[in-house]
This record gives C-alpha cells, structure tokens and sequence, in this order.
C-alpha cells in the first residue's frame, strides 16, 4: 500500500478508534518528525519550482499535517476565543498521531498560526487541494477531522459553520455534500457509544446465544 493509502486509512482509524490507526498515526508522526526541523517549509526534495502541480510524498504529507492543525486553529478561534476544551481537542488529535515533542510544537505553531485574524487559510486549503488532487480520499480525510473536531463540542457555531463550509467549497464539496459527510460522522458516532454502553458480558452472552452455546 502507498504513502497516501497508509495515511488516509490511518486516520479515518483513528477516528473511529482502530489500533490500526494508531499504528499509521505513529508513522505519520515519525516521518513528520523527521522533517519538522528542516528549513525547507513546503518545498521537499520533490518540489518542482518550475511546476506548482508537482508534490512529493513529503511535500503532501507536510502540506497535509500543516494544513490539518492551520484548520483547526481557525475553526477554534471562529466563534470568538479559543476555550480549553478546543485546545484539549487539538491535543487530543497531537496524542492520538502519538507525535513527539518536536512534531507537537509544530503542530501547535500551526494551530497558533490558524487563529491569527489575517491568516490566508483558504490559501493553504487550496494548495492541499492541488497538492492531493489525486488521492481526494486524503482530503476527505482532512474534512473528517476539521468536522470530528467541531462534533467534539456541544453544538457548532454559526461562524465555525461558516469557516467549515468555506474551507468545504475551497476543496470542491458542496453544501449539500458537507451535509452528508456530518450526517454520517455523527452516526459513526451514535454506533461508537452505542459499543460502549454495551459491557463485555452482554457481548459475550449474545455470541452464546447465537452460537446456542449455553
């Protein structure tokens, strides 16, 4: 499986809970890791001046880590102020990516950098675009976490909504198709606490009962 595949299917684990994605999670991060001290920002070995439509491996997986936390610092700060409980979610992501130190500060420069009021996020969002426009399953990847991170919170905001649906329609997806990909989310997420409401016992004795094993 290549780069993209490992790292899409990764984190969709990591959101549903998958050790599988932990484990990709880990990889991504290492490979960050590796790269977060080099002063060379989005133009790895396999940048192409020349043309903006060629990306290395590592210019996508850098563009991508980026981009993720630049989102996520936007949409925290879109309702007005950044709460605890956003910065905890933003951490939550950095944990679940088991990122090192080094990764984490990056990723938090991100973030930070997301907030700022003139920050040119679409910008970045659409160079995520170019950059993946052949693996569109690492941007829906991308969309999952920026609308996971949102579910996280009570209820979304008018302004968080707005940037959503922006930062959407800058990667092509229509209202109607943000639409969708909420509704599921949040049934993903119905199913995920329906799994762990149910204790082992009732598990196991339903396993029983189908196997008519007393």
């Amino acid at each position: 499986m290549g780069w993209i595949g490992k790292v899409g299917g990764g984190i969709i684990g990591l959101l549903v809970g998958g050790p599988p994605g932990a484990i990709i999670g880990a990889a991504l991060g290492h490979q960050f890791d590796r790269g977060a001290g080099q002063d060379e920002g989005l133009r790895g070995p396999g940048y192409n001046a020349g043309d903006p439509g060629i990306w290395s491996a590592a210019d996508r997986q850098r563009l991508f880590f980026e981009t993720t936390f630049h989102g996520l610092g936007a949409l925290a700060k879109a309702d007005g102020r950044v709460s605890e409980a956003e910065l905890d979610s933003a951490r939550t992501v950095m944990a679940n990516l088991r990122l090192q130190p080094a990764a984490v500060r990056r990723a938090m420069d991100c973030f930070t950098l997301g907030k700022g009021a003139d920050f040119p996020l679409q910008e970045h969002v659409a160079r995520l675009r170019q950059a993946c426009r052949s693996q569109p399953q690492l941007l829906q990847t991308f969309r999952e976490i920026q609308l996971e991170f949102l579910l996280d919170k009570p209820a979304i905001s008018t302004g968080e909504r707005m940037l959503l649906l922006q930062m959407a329609r800058t990667l092509g997806v229509s209202t109607a198709g943000l639409t969708h990909l909420e509704a599921a989310l949040r049934a993903r997420r119905a199913f995920r606490q329906q799994r762990t409401t149910t204790t082992p016992q009732q598990t196991l004795g339903g396993a029983y009962r189908a196997l008519d094993i007393a």
